[in-house]
């Protein structure tokens, strides 16, 4: 289904309305207030909304929303001030806010759950309005969540779609030092971009990768994950291929090959978000497992850090030499976002193709890879088939799940962020 500006812009306000209703009555959705939040998507690739209304007429009805839009979101805040952190934030999603397919978070969270783990502590820094919560929420309904979302719209979607999950409405950079370690598992699609934020950890550390990190959100985010999973836990973060790809990013990719095993490196394709987000971006699946480094690093550590420039201009990461490990029917050279030569990819079959690719090179990748015994050898209080496990693991038959887009902490602190 091609994706239509109008009727997402559309569907935006509406969710918008009925969050706001909800937060002022005080109550719980009902299921068909629960299927207007679902149809929210984020404003990314709806430039529209970076304009003022004007209140001029228009022939597509586009400024006409985009009116209503700050209509609404002035009339739910109390102040100018809070009415223009909703806009701002609106406005800064418009070029990186983009929707993971449902299909595609649950081949990723499928994958980590098909293994002989039994992650309970779950973490996702950048949830959008939880595509990877309900993923997660299917396949382990025991698991415990804690799930970022820095824009104050997506958050309140984000909060009213569930509400069970400790949802933090603030910029990941917020968590605390006291939950280093303590997650099992981080997953999500990062934000990207050159855009420098500030970390009292990061930003005054005496490792200059630590503060370099702070300089671009994509790294950011990784590095910061990792001190936050435990010792053989996961990061699976979709993300630009810039953090594959940039040679300014080498001291990162060392930083957490020193840090981590990389369990999956997969190419996606241009289209991935284009049903859901109307635009064609390149980006990576990038699944990594903590364990520090006890020696020389492997070839395929060294393959990860490593990117060379290829005769016709485009930098690419040694994982990619060959597309083995691309999901694609057709490539070809074309640009990135910021007018570079780069690869692009694309599926001829859409999602569906692209989720059936990535499960088969998850499943191998999991296979090979993966270090599980590490994995259970540290993780608190865990043994393989455990009885919840067991109930958790849906049949076959029950993996038809509702297209809808995109935690409590227990009281255990397991230790400080170790330089």
């Amino acid at each position: 289904m091609a994706f239509n500006k109008k009727t997402h812009l559309r569907q935006n306000i509406d969710a918008l309305k009925t969050a706001f209703t909800l937060d002022r009555e005080r109550r719980a959705p009902t299921p068909e207030e629960e299927r207007t939040l679902g149809a929210y998507s984020g404003f990314g690739a709806i430039k529209e909304v970076l304009e003022n209304p004007t209140g001029k007429p228009d022939k597509d009805g586009m400024a006409t929303l985009v009116a209503e839009l700050h209509e609404v979101i002035r009339a739910n805040t109390p102040d100018e001030r809070e009415y223009k952190r909703y806009m701002d934030g609106i406005k800064n999603s418009v070029l990186t806010a983009f929707y993971t397919p449902p299909k595609v978070a649950d081949a990723i969270v499928e994958a980590i759950w098909d293994t002989r783990i039994v992650p309970k502590r779950i973490l996702d820094p950048s949830a959008g309005t939880g595509v990877f919560v309900s993923a997660v929420d299917f396949h382990a309904p025991y698991a415990e969540i804690t799930c970022f979302e820095k824009d104050p719209a997506t958050g309140l979607i984000l909060k009213h779609l569930h509400p069970e999950k400790r949802v933090r409405v603030q910029g990941f950079e917020r968590i605390e030092p006291k939950y280093a370690g303590y997650y099992d598992v981080a997953v999500s699609n990062i934000p990207f971009g050159d855009v420098a934020l500030f970390d009292p950890f990061f930003s005054t550390h005496t490792d200059p990768v630590r503060r370099q990190g702070t300089r671009a959100l994509h790294n950011y985010f990784f590095m910061k994950s990792v001190d936050m999973v435990r010792e053989g836990g996961l990061v699976a973060f979709i993300t630009s291929q810039g953090v594959l790809n940039a040679e300014q990013g080498r001291p990162v990719r060392e930083w957490l090959m020193n840090r981590c095993e990389p369990v999956s490196a997969i190419r996606l394709p241009n289209n991935l978000f284009t049903e859901h987000a109307g635009t064609e971006v390149g980006s990576d699946l990038v699944i990594l497992q903590k364990k520090a480094a006890t020696g020389e690093l492997s070839e395929r550590q060294q393959d990860f850090i490593e990117s060379r420039k290829l005769s016709n201009g485009i930098r690419i990461n040694n994982l990619f030499q060959s597309f083995d490990r691309v999901i694609h029917t057709e490539a070809k050279v074309g640009k990135d976002p910021y007018g570079k030569p780069a690869m692009e990819f694309t599926h001829a079959e859409g999602v569906d193709g692209i989720d059936r690719e990535m499960r088969r090179m998850l499943s191998e990748d999991f296979n090979r890879h993966f270090n599980e015994s590490y994995c259970l050898k540290h993780a608190p209080e865990q043994t393989p088939g455990t009885p919840e496990r067991e109930l958790s693991r849906p049949r076959q038959a029950e993996r038809q799940r509702a297209e809808r887009h995109e935690p409590r902490l227990a009281g255990e602190i397991v230790k400080e962020i170790i330089a």
